[in-house]
């Protein structure tokens, strides 16, 4: 969370964003995660990477549910993982991005 914090002051730049501005910006990482889905486990390592760090991030900061929430999101993950890889039985497609 702490560094969240750092890269949310870094980022900021003492402006306020709006809901419309965090709502196309979330649109649009949507759309580029579904755009990586096709190819076999990349998605996938790119949430299990951002899972991963995030975890490391809680741990440090001693944030544990946290750290429980984000061990419990990446154990789905690694065995979506294990489908996905090449060559691929399942897919995330539209609903899962």
């Amino acid at each position: 969370m702490m560094l969240l914090c750092i890269l949310y002051k870094l980022t900021n730049h003492g402006r306020n964003h709006s809901s419309k501005n965090t709502a196309i910006k979330g649109s649009i990482v949507t759309n580029a995660f579904n755009l990586v889905d096709v190819m076999d486990g990349l998605a996938t390592t790119i949430a299990i990477n951002a899972t991963i760090s995030f975890l490391i991030a809680a741990i440090l900061c001693n944030c544990t549910t946290v750290a429980i929430l984000l061990s419990s999101f990446l154990g789905p993950l690694l065995a979506f993982l294990w489908y996905n890889c090449p060559p691929a039985q399942i897919y995330l497609g539209d609903a899962g991005a």
